[in-house]
């Protein structure tokens, strides 16, 4: 998965929307550049890599997870400002980050070693059955599936959990808003009278000798 935001914060940000307070076009930048600017213990971890590419390599992974919540599969697609960035403070050249993770363990190995660097850590089985249990909670307040998997990246953000691969969240959003609709099914219709469900039933179908517009709309000809 790639980079999903510019770095810059002069491009694509809330604050260009109409509806989004003007402070977020202060603010975006100034989060970005202090998720990008290596602290002198982060160059300590840095700089104990061998060879430029694993020392921006790193330093890349390292401000992702900071920046994004998660490290993107295609690393290189780091925006160029943000590239030229962080590799001035690893003495590095940005070109150098081509030939970084020629070794998949690499990657691995460094993940870990970011991880814990930032006291983040991977979302474990307890994490995962506690967001099932949220994720209802935020699907009968927000049904669409966009923003719900913001509210997910976000709640994992806040915890330093790694966020998932994406097909998991993407499975539990959908588990949570069926749970969602009957949920707010059994709500609805424990505040009805049974005499007014019944009435409404029988609008539905027809038994009171007169039928509600959806019924009629049922009841037309499909296409031939």
């Amino acid at each position: 998965m790639a980079w999903p935001v510019p770095v810059s914060g002069r491009a694509e940000q809330p604050a260009q929307r109409a509806d989004a307070p003007g402070r977020d076009a202060e603010a975006a930048p100034i989060r970005a550049r202090a998720c990008f600017a290596l602290s002198d213990r982060d160059r300590v971890l840095v700089f104990d890599q061998r060879g430029a590419e694993n020392r921006l390599g790193l330093a890349v992974a390292l401000c992702a997870l900071r920046f994004l919540g998660f490290v993107p599969d295609d690393i290189a697609s780091i925006p160029d400002e943000a590239l030229v960035f962080v590799a001035g403070q690893v003495d590095a050249a940005p070109h150098e980050l081509l030939a970084y993770g020629a070794r998949a363990q690499t990657r691995s190995d460094h993940l870990q070693l970011v991880l814990a660097h930032l006291d983040w850590r991977r979302a474990e089985e307890a994490d995962r059955g506690r967001m099932a249990d949220w994720l209802i909670e935020r699907a009968v307040e927000h049904d669409a599936p966009a923003t719900l998997m913001g509210l997910v990246s976000e709640h994992l953000r806040a915890r330093r959990v790694l966020r998932l691969p994406v097909e998991t969240p993407t499975r539990m959003i959908a588990t949570a808003r069926a749970n969602a609709h009957r949920r707010v099914d059994a709500l609805l219709a424990d505040q009805l009278p049974d005499a007014r469900r019944n009435a409404f039933d029988r609008l539905l179908n027809g038994a009171s000798g007169h039928t509600s517009g959806l019924t009629d709309l049922r009841g037309l000809p499909g296409p031939v």
